[in-house]
């Protein structure tokens, strides 16, 4: 507890001493100024502490971020400029396994897995794909109601996050079945359960300065949450996604290829890693481990192109879509969730008085969400 405390104090002292966020994408009150700045502040502590967990601080090789796959020009294709070319549609049902993991008086808890429907885009990725077995596998952690729900909810969880079996509490998987939606967990590709040997934390290898990688992971994230949704859609009228952080990254993506859905609901979504600098909080190695291949901001931005939501329209009603970002976010700095909210048209958005990890709104953003998903189940 005085640990908590003197970690509170410092925060509020950095925020105090250097008020960090310039500029507000709505007008704000003296106090929610105050509360973005020390949000900004406690991101900063959390990205320090986050980098000396992941064992990818000062230490961290950068050289495991270079480019293995010299062929990333193919993603400059034009024909990508249509979601439906890079993010191809599952051309079947996902062949599901469910085991029951436990049950209570209002739900049962199901573990899914089955065979990912993705397949390599560029050809050339296919034979570092293949060396990563662990990761052809997709699996999810289903909460289904003993009540039946008309509506279901894949949801997406964020960078790093190991096995999804010790996150459904975190992801509020109870919460949704409460209101009306059987939720599935989903793992991220090269995350938990899918981790191929030799990566040196969760998630390492999706985001990551091998462009061609990180491309394909958005690519087969994108599959794999369009291919449980249309399992979902077997028996629900009503089927949406939802994340947050890079789960929000992969929402916005699925929401611009995805035209059987009902809503997206995105929390705190880059939409743009080309803009993101060099010095960024969230993937500071990604873009040193980039230039160090050769590549130049130009480059970047042109590989990138297909993994940035903003480049894309929605394939649904933009009025389907719900952004929820911080105003002193300084892991996904506004600019990122700021620039999807223009170029699809300013879907629904609520900036809240926080950042990454601290959300002084948090209540009055949880009613927002609950308002949405409660208007598309009606």
């Amino acid at each position: 507890m005085r640990l908590k405390r003197l970690a509170m104090a410092v925060v509020l002292g950095l925020s105090l001493c250097h008020c960090a966020v310039k500029t507000y994408p709505r007008p704000v009150t003296t106090k929610e100024k105050m509360q973005a700045n020390v949000a900004h502040s406690a991101d900063n502590l959390a990205a320090v502490l986050h980098h000396y967990l992941l064992a990818a601080g000062p230490g961290y090789d950068v050289s495991r971020q270079i480019v293995q796959v010299k062929n990333y020009e193919f993603y400059v294709n034009p024909s990508f400029h249509a979601a439906a070319n890079f993010y191809q549609a599952p051309d079947r049902l996902p062949e599901i396994k469910k085991e029951l993991i436990s049950e209570t008086a209002t739900y049962k808890m199901w573990f899914l897995s089955w065979p990912s429907l993705y397949r390599p885009i560029n050809p050339d990725f296919a034979p570092l794909y293949e060396s990563y077995p662990e990761d052809h596998t997709a699996y999810a952690v289903y909460l289904q109601s003993k009540k039946p729900n008309r509506g279901a909810l894949v949801v997406s969880h964020g960078w790093t996050d190991k096995d999804i079996r010790k996150y459904v509490r975190r992801n509020r998987l109870e919460s949704f079945v409460s209101q009306g939606y059987d939720a599935a967990l989903i793992q991220q590709p090269y995350h938990g359960l899918r981790m191929p040997k030799g990566e040196k934390f969760s998630g390492e290898y999706f985001l990551s300065g091998e462009v061609s990688r990180l491309n394909e992971a958005m690519a087969q994230a994108v599959m794999d949450v369009r291919s449980l949704a249309a399992w979902l859609r077997q028996d629900h009228p009503v089927v949406g996604i939802l994340g947050g952080s890079l789960g929000g990254f992969v929402t916005l993506a699925t929401a611009a290829a995805e035209p059987n859905l009902d809503f997206a609901v995105a929390w705190v979504p880059p939409s743009s890693l080309g803009d993101f600098p060099e010095n960024s909080r969230v993937v500071p190695y990604v873009i040193k481990g980039m230039k160090m291949s050769g590549l130049n901001v130009d480059i970047i931005k042109r590989v990138l192109w297909v993994s940035t939501p903003a480049n894309y329209q929605p394939a649904i009603a933009k009025e389907d879509v719900l952004i929820l970002a911080g105003m002193g976010d300084n892991f996904v700095p506004p600019d990122q969730p700021k620039k999807v909210w223009e170029n699809w048209g300013h879907p629904p958005i609520f900036w809240y008085a926080g950042g990454h990890f601290l959300n002084f709104e948090l209540k009055q953003s949880r009613q927002i969400e609950a308002d949405f998903l409660k208007k598309h189940l009606q």
